[in-house]
C-alpha cells in the first residue's frame, strides 16, 4: 500500500496491482476531509490509476462532489456507499465493470453526469440505474453532442404473504422499476419514459419536478405532445414548485415517513430553472406572491426582481411586497 499527495488538502492512498502484464493503481481511500474529490488519472510515478477499490470512500459524511477521470476502467462494490452528503458524481462509459452497491444510500444525490462515448453502448447506465431502488437523478451525455436528463423514481419491493396457498407474492410499488427496464444495454426508449410520467407525478412528485425540468431544458428525443405533458405539470404546480425551489438547499428532502418530497438543488441551478420558468411562461399568477415570500425569507433580491418582472408583464397585479423589503 502507498501514500500519494495529490494538493495540499488530500492526500490518496492506492494499491499498485499487475493483472495480464498490466501495471495499474487502485484507489483505496484518502487521508484529510474534502468536498470535491477528483481523481487523478495517475499517480505520481506515472501510473494509471484505473480501479477504485471496494468501500474505499464508503461512509464518508464530507464528500460532496465526485469526478472520475477517463482512466477509471472499475469502481467494486460499494466504493462509495453511504456517502450521506455526496450530491454531484461524474464518471463516464470507460467504467467496463460497475460492482453492486457503488453509489448505493447517497441520499442527496442531486445530479449524476454520465459521459457515454460509444454508440449503443449503454452498459453503465444499465447498472447504475439498476443497482439502486433510491431516486437517481443522472444527466447523460450522448455519442455525438446530446444531452438527455433523466430522473429515475424510487420503487420498493413488498410481499404479501398467501397463507392459504403457503406462498409469498411480491408486489413492486412506484414507478421507478419500471422506468429502469426502459433501459437495456444497447439504448434508452425515451416515449416509455415519456409515457411513465403520469406515474411520477402519483407516485413521487418530488421526481416529477426533476423529471419535467430535465426533459424539457434537455428535449432530446421529446415529442411536442409529452413537451406540453411537462410544460403542464410545471405551469400547475408552480405555486408549490417556487417556494420550495427559492428555498435551495434550505428545503427539506425527506417528510416525515422517511419519503422523498423534494430534491433541493444549487443556487446556480435553482437560477437556471428559474429563469426557464419565467422564459417559457410556466408560472401561475397565485404563485408569484407565495414565491416573493421565500425570496423575502432568503433575503434572494435577484429572483425577487425577476418575479415582480414577470408579474407586471403577465398579470399587470400589484404586489405587498416589493424591493422595500431587502433595504439594508
Amino acid at each position: 500500500m502507498k501514500r500519494q499527495d495529490f494538493g495540499s488538502h488530500m492526500a490518496f492512498t492506492f494499491e499498485i496491482k499487475t493483472e495480464r502484464n498490466r501495471t495499474f493503481a487502485s484507489v483505496t481511500g484518502y487521508d484529510g476531509p474534502v468536498r470535491t474529490l477528483f481523481v487523478p488519472a495517475e499517480t505520481a510515478d506515472h501510473i494509471p490509476v484505473e480501479e477504485i477499490a471496494g468501500r474505499a470512500f464508503a461512509s464518508r459524511a464530507d464528500l460532496e462532489e465526485l469526478i472520475l477521470p477517463e482512466s477509471i476502467r472499475c469502481i467494486r462494490s460499494f466504493a462509495f456507499h453511504n456517502c450521506a452528503h455526496l450530491h454531484y458524481v461524474k464518471l463516464s462509459d470507460s467504467v467496463v465493470d460497475y460492482y453492486d452497491g457503488a453509489l448505493r444510500q447517497c441520499p442527496e444525490l442531486q445530479d449524476i453526469e454520465l459521459m457515454l462515448h460509444t454508440p449503443g453502448h449503454f452498459r453503465l447506465l444499465k447498472e447504475l440505474v439498476g443497482d439502486s431502488d433510491a431516486m437517481l437523478p443522472l444527466t447523460i451525455h450522448l455519442p455525438m453532442g446530446a444531452t438527455a436528463a433523466l430522473t429515475f423514481p424510487s420503487y420498493a419491493d413488498n410481499y404479501q404473504e398467501d397463507t392459504m396457498a403457503r406462498a409469498i407474492h411480491e408486489h413492486i410499488e412506484g414507478a421507478g422499476y419500471a422506468t429502469r427496464q426502459l433501459v437495456t444495454r444497447t439504448g434508452i426508449d425515451f416515449q416509455g419514459y415519456d409515457r411513465q410520467f403520469q406515474r411520477f407525478t402519483y407516485d413521487e412528485p418530488a421526481s416529477a419536478v426533476n423529471a419535467a425540468f430535465g426533459r424539457l431544458m434537455h428535449p432530446y428525443r421529446l415529442e411536442p405532445s409529452f413537451r406540453a405533458q411537462y410544460e403542464d405539470y410545471l405551469r400547475a404546480q408552480s405555486p408549490t414548485i417556487l417556494p420550495r425551489m427559492l428555498r435551495g438547499e434550505r428545503e427539506e428532502r425527506f417528510g416525515h415517513e422517511g419519503e422523498l418530497r423534494w430534491i433541493p438543488q444549487e443556487p446556480a441551478r435553482t437560477a437556471e430553472r428559474l429563469s426557464f420558468l419565467v422564459t417559457h411562461e410556466l408560472i401561475l399568477e397565485e404563485a408569484i406572491q407565495p414565491a416573493l415570500d421565500v425570496c423575502t425569507e432568503v433575503q434572494d433580491i435577484t429572483s425577487a426582481a425577476l418575479l415582480m418582472d414577470y408579474n407586471r408583464k403577465h398579470f399587470a397585479a400589484a404586489l405587498s411586497s416589493g424591493p422595500e423589503i431587502f433595504e439594508l
